[in-house]
Protein backbone atom coordinates (compact mmCIF):
# COMPACT_ATOMS: atom_id res chain seq x y z
CA UNK A 1 0.00 0.00 0.00
CA UNK A 2 1.28 3.46 -0.91
CA UNK A 3 2.25 5.00 2.43
CA UNK A 4 1.55 8.49 1.08
CA UNK A 5 -1.88 7.55 -0.25
CA UNK A 6 -3.25 4.95 2.20
CA UNK A 7 -6.85 5.82 1.27
CA UNK A 8 -6.34 5.76 -2.49
CA UNK A 9 -9.69 4.97 -4.13
CA UNK A 10 -11.55 4.72 -0.80
CA UNK A 11 -14.95 6.46 -1.01
CA UNK A 12 -16.00 8.15 2.22
CA UNK A 13 -19.37 9.73 2.97
CA UNK A 14 -18.78 13.25 4.28
CA UNK A 15 -22.07 14.15 5.94
CA UNK A 16 -20.92 17.25 7.84
CA UNK A 17 -22.73 20.57 7.65
CA UNK A 18 -22.00 22.71 4.59
CA UNK A 19 -19.66 25.11 6.41
CA UNK A 20 -17.64 22.20 7.83
CA UNK A 21 -17.59 19.71 4.95
CA UNK A 22 -14.62 21.18 3.06
CA UNK A 23 -12.33 20.87 6.09
CA UNK A 24 -13.12 17.17 6.38
CA UNK A 25 -12.71 16.64 2.62
CA UNK A 26 -9.26 18.20 2.85
CA UNK A 27 -8.12 15.51 5.28
CA UNK A 28 -9.66 12.75 3.15
CA UNK A 29 -7.98 14.01 -0.05
CA UNK A 30 -4.65 14.43 1.75
CA UNK A 31 -4.47 10.65 2.15
CA UNK A 32 -5.75 9.85 -1.34
CA UNK A 33 -9.36 9.18 -0.40
CA UNK A 34 -12.49 10.27 -2.28
CA UNK A 35 -14.81 12.52 -0.29
CA UNK A 36 -18.47 12.10 -1.20
CA UNK A 37 -19.86 15.35 0.17
CA UNK A 38 -23.54 14.99 1.07
CA UNK A 39 -24.25 17.44 3.93
CA UNK A 40 -27.14 16.12 6.00
CA UNK A 41 -27.55 19.04 8.41
CA UNK A 42 -27.52 22.81 8.29
CA UNK A 43 -26.30 24.90 11.20
CA UNK A 44 -27.17 28.58 11.61
CA UNK A 45 -27.14 31.28 14.27
CA UNK A 46 -30.20 31.18 16.50
CA UNK A 47 -32.72 33.92 17.14
CA UNK A 48 -32.50 34.99 20.79
CA UNK A 49 -34.78 36.52 23.36
CA UNK A 50 -31.72 37.35 25.48
CA UNK A 51 -28.83 39.03 23.67
CA UNK A 52 -25.20 38.67 24.69
CA UNK A 53 -24.87 42.17 26.11
CA UNK A 54 -27.83 41.53 28.43
CA UNK A 55 -26.31 38.17 29.35
CA UNK A 56 -22.98 39.69 30.37
CA UNK A 57 -24.78 42.23 32.56
CA UNK A 58 -25.90 39.30 34.73
CA UNK A 59 -22.39 37.89 35.19
CA UNK A 60 -19.37 38.61 37.35
CA UNK A 61 -15.77 37.66 36.63
CA UNK A 62 -16.21 34.61 38.89
CA UNK A 63 -18.93 33.19 36.64
CA UNK A 64 -18.51 30.59 33.92
CA UNK A 65 -19.20 30.05 30.24
CA UNK A 66 -19.23 26.47 28.97
CA UNK A 67 -18.53 25.59 25.32
CA UNK A 68 -18.96 21.98 24.23
CA UNK A 69 -18.05 22.44 20.55
CA UNK A 70 -16.39 24.71 18.00
CA UNK A 71 -19.85 25.56 16.72
CA UNK A 72 -20.73 26.93 20.14
CA UNK A 73 -17.69 29.23 20.08
CA UNK A 74 -18.19 30.34 16.48
CA UNK A 75 -21.87 31.14 16.82
CA UNK A 76 -21.47 32.76 20.24
CA UNK A 77 -18.90 35.00 18.57
CA UNK A 78 -21.46 35.84 15.89
CA UNK A 79 -23.96 36.83 18.58
CA UNK A 80 -21.32 39.03 20.21
CA UNK A 81 -20.59 40.77 16.90
CA UNK A 82 -24.26 41.64 16.43
CA UNK A 83 -24.17 43.78 19.59
CA UNK A 84 -20.74 45.27 18.91
CA UNK A 85 -18.68 43.05 21.22
CA UNK A 86 -15.37 41.40 20.42
CA UNK A 87 -14.79 37.80 21.46
CA UNK A 88 -11.84 38.91 23.61
CA UNK A 89 -14.48 40.09 26.11
CA UNK A 90 -14.72 36.43 27.15
CA UNK A 91 -11.41 36.87 28.96
CA UNK A 92 -13.36 38.49 31.80
CA UNK A 93 -14.97 35.16 32.72
CA UNK A 94 -14.04 31.59 33.61
CA UNK A 95 -14.17 29.19 30.65
CA UNK A 96 -14.84 25.45 30.49
CA UNK A 97 -14.72 23.43 27.27
CA UNK A 98 -15.09 19.97 25.82
CA UNK A 99 -12.52 18.97 23.21
CA UNK A 100 -9.13 19.97 21.83
CA UNK A 101 -10.66 21.73 18.82
CA UNK A 102 -12.85 23.92 21.01
CA UNK A 103 -9.87 24.82 23.17
CA UNK A 104 -7.71 25.47 20.11
CA UNK A 105 -10.25 27.85 18.58
CA UNK A 106 -10.54 29.86 21.79
CA UNK A 107 -6.74 29.92 22.08
CA UNK A 108 -6.57 31.48 18.62
CA UNK A 109 -8.63 34.33 20.05
CA UNK A 110 -6.27 34.48 23.07
CA UNK A 111 -8.93 33.19 25.44
CA UNK A 112 -7.60 31.07 28.32
CA UNK A 113 -9.26 27.84 29.39
CA UNK A 114 -9.90 26.99 33.04
CA UNK A 115 -11.34 23.49 32.69
CA UNK A 116 -11.02 20.90 29.91
CA UNK A 117 -11.47 17.22 30.79
CA UNK A 118 -9.11 14.70 29.22
CA UNK A 119 -12.14 12.74 28.05
CA UNK A 120 -14.05 14.78 25.46
CA UNK A 121 -17.56 14.21 26.85
CA UNK A 122 -20.19 16.23 28.69
CA UNK A 123 -20.13 13.59 31.43
CA UNK A 124 -16.43 14.18 32.09
CA UNK A 125 -16.85 17.95 32.00
CA UNK A 126 -19.70 18.08 34.49
CA UNK A 127 -17.77 15.78 36.85
CA UNK A 128 -14.81 18.17 36.87
CA UNK A 129 -17.03 21.22 37.29
CA UNK A 130 -18.84 19.73 40.27
CA UNK A 131 -15.45 19.18 41.91
CA UNK A 132 -13.97 22.62 41.29
CA UNK A 133 -16.67 25.24 40.59
CA UNK A 134 -18.20 26.98 43.63
CA UNK A 135 -21.94 26.43 44.00
CA UNK A 136 -22.42 30.21 44.13
CA UNK A 137 -21.24 30.56 40.52
CA UNK A 138 -23.52 31.27 37.61
CA UNK A 139 -22.85 28.95 34.66
CA UNK A 140 -23.78 29.81 31.08
CA UNK A 141 -24.14 26.66 28.97
CA UNK A 142 -23.64 27.63 25.32
CA UNK A 143 -25.22 24.99 23.11
CA UNK A 144 -27.15 24.06 19.98
CA UNK A 145 -30.89 23.47 19.95
CA UNK A 146 -30.46 19.68 19.72
CA UNK A 147 -27.80 19.28 22.43
CA UNK A 148 -28.30 16.66 25.12
CA UNK A 149 -29.66 18.13 28.36
CA UNK A 150 -27.27 16.13 30.58
CA UNK A 151 -24.82 18.95 31.33
CA UNK A 152 -27.29 21.66 32.27
CA UNK A 153 -29.68 19.28 34.04
CA UNK A 154 -26.90 17.85 36.21
CA UNK A 155 -25.68 21.31 37.17
CA UNK A 156 -29.23 22.39 38.08
CA UNK A 157 -29.67 19.24 40.16
CA UNK A 158 -26.60 20.32 42.14
CA UNK A 159 -28.14 23.76 42.75
CA UNK A 160 -26.04 25.82 40.36
CA UNK A 161 -27.66 28.79 38.70
CA UNK A 162 -27.56 27.77 35.05
CA UNK A 163 -28.27 30.11 32.14
CA UNK A 164 -29.21 28.20 29.01
CA UNK A 165 -27.89 29.96 25.89
CA UNK A 166 -28.94 28.37 22.59
CA UNK A 167 -26.38 29.90 20.22
CA UNK A 168 -27.18 27.92 17.08
CA UNK A 169 -29.86 25.76 15.49
CA UNK A 170 -29.40 22.50 13.60
CA UNK A 171 -31.88 21.48 10.92
CA UNK A 172 -32.02 18.49 8.60
CA UNK A 173 -31.24 19.00 4.90
CA UNK A 174 -33.62 17.28 2.49
CA UNK A 175 -32.20 18.66 -0.78
CA UNK A 176 -29.38 16.06 -0.83
CA UNK A 177 -31.70 13.09 -0.34
CA UNK A 178 -31.57 11.79 -3.94
CA UNK A 179 -27.76 11.95 -4.09
CA UNK A 180 -27.51 9.94 -0.87
CA UNK A 181 -30.06 7.37 -2.05
CA UNK A 182 -28.27 6.84 -5.36
CA UNK A 183 -24.87 6.56 -3.66
CA UNK A 184 -26.20 3.70 -1.54
CA UNK A 185 -28.10 1.96 -4.33
CA UNK A 186 -25.10 2.10 -6.65
CA UNK A 187 -22.73 0.91 -3.89
CA UNK A 188 -20.63 4.06 -4.31
CA UNK A 189 -19.54 4.31 -0.67
CA UNK A 190 -16.95 2.37 1.32
CA UNK A 191 -17.27 4.15 4.68
CA UNK A 192 -19.98 6.20 6.37
CA UNK A 193 -18.89 8.95 8.75
CA UNK A 194 -20.95 10.69 11.40
CA UNK A 195 -19.74 13.59 13.53
CA UNK A 196 -22.89 14.07 15.63
CA UNK A 197 -26.15 12.33 16.53
CA UNK A 198 -27.87 14.93 14.32
CA UNK A 199 -26.13 13.59 11.22
CA UNK A 200 -27.14 10.05 12.21
CA UNK A 201 -30.79 11.04 12.62
CA UNK A 202 -30.85 12.87 9.30
CA UNK A 203 -29.19 9.91 7.56
CA UNK A 204 -31.62 7.43 9.06
CA UNK A 205 -34.64 9.51 8.05
CA UNK A 206 -33.58 8.97 4.44
CA UNK A 207 -32.64 5.31 4.90
CA UNK A 208 -35.97 4.43 6.51
CA UNK A 209 -37.97 6.39 3.95
CA UNK A 210 -36.34 4.48 1.06
CA UNK A 211 -35.98 1.11 2.82
CA UNK A 212 -32.22 0.96 2.38
CA UNK A 213 -31.21 -0.96 5.49
CA UNK A 214 -29.40 -3.73 3.59
CA UNK A 215 -27.47 -1.14 1.58
CA UNK A 216 -26.17 0.91 4.50
CA UNK A 217 -25.74 -1.37 7.52
CA UNK A 218 -23.19 -3.57 5.78
CA UNK A 219 -20.85 -0.56 5.60
CA UNK A 220 -18.45 0.42 8.40
CA UNK A 221 -19.64 3.50 10.28
CA UNK A 222 -17.00 5.81 11.72
CA UNK A 223 -18.25 8.05 14.53
CA UNK A 224 -16.89 10.84 16.68
CA UNK A 225 -17.84 10.11 20.25
CA UNK A 226 -19.78 7.58 22.28
CA UNK A 227 -23.10 9.43 21.91
CA UNK A 228 -22.89 9.35 18.10
CA UNK A 229 -21.87 5.69 18.27
CA UNK A 230 -24.88 4.90 20.44
CA UNK A 231 -27.16 6.69 17.97
CA UNK A 232 -26.03 4.63 14.95
CA UNK A 233 -25.96 1.35 16.91
CA UNK A 234 -29.60 1.93 17.88
CA UNK A 235 -30.47 1.67 14.18
CA UNK A 236 -28.74 -1.66 13.67
CA UNK A 237 -25.24 -0.74 12.47
CA UNK A 238 -23.14 -3.90 12.28
CA UNK A 239 -19.65 -2.38 12.43
CA UNK A 240 -18.91 0.90 14.19
CA UNK A 241 -15.45 2.43 14.56
CA UNK A 242 -14.69 5.21 17.05
CA UNK A 243 -11.31 6.99 17.28
CA UNK A 244 -9.70 7.24 20.71
CA UNK A 245 -9.62 11.04 20.36
CA UNK A 246 -12.77 12.68 19.05
CA UNK A 247 -11.40 14.72 16.14
CA UNK A 248 -11.81 14.48 12.38
CA UNK A 249 -8.06 13.89 12.00
CA UNK A 250 -8.37 10.84 14.24
CA UNK A 251 -11.45 9.70 12.31
CA UNK A 252 -9.32 9.61 9.16
CA UNK A 253 -6.54 7.77 10.98
CA UNK A 254 -9.08 5.19 12.16
CA UNK A 255 -10.20 4.63 8.56
CA UNK A 256 -6.59 4.33 7.41
CA UNK A 257 -5.91 1.66 10.03
CA UNK A 258 -9.08 -0.21 9.12
CA UNK A 259 -8.27 -0.16 5.38
CA UNK A 260 -4.80 -1.52 6.16
CA UNK A 261 -6.28 -4.25 8.37
CA UNK A 262 -8.82 -5.27 5.71
CA UNK A 263 -6.10 -5.53 3.05
CA UNK A 264 -3.91 -7.63 5.33
CA UNK A 265 -6.79 -10.01 5.98
CA UNK A 266 -7.32 -10.47 2.23
CA UNK A 267 -3.73 -11.60 1.67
Amino acid sequence: MNSGQPLKGVRILNSRAVHQASEFSKYIHKHGGISIEIPLIDIKRSQLLLNVKELFQQLSNEDWLVFTSKNGVEFFREHMKTVGLDITALSAYRIAVVGEKTKQLLSEYHIGIDIMPTSFTAEALVKEMLQSVPASSKIVVVRGNLARPLLRNTLVEHHYQVIDFVAYETTHIVSNEEKLVQSLKQHSLDYLTFTSPSTVHSFMNVMNKHHLKEEWNQLPCVCIGSVTKKAILSHGAKRVLVPSKFTIENMIQTIIEDVKHQKEEMR
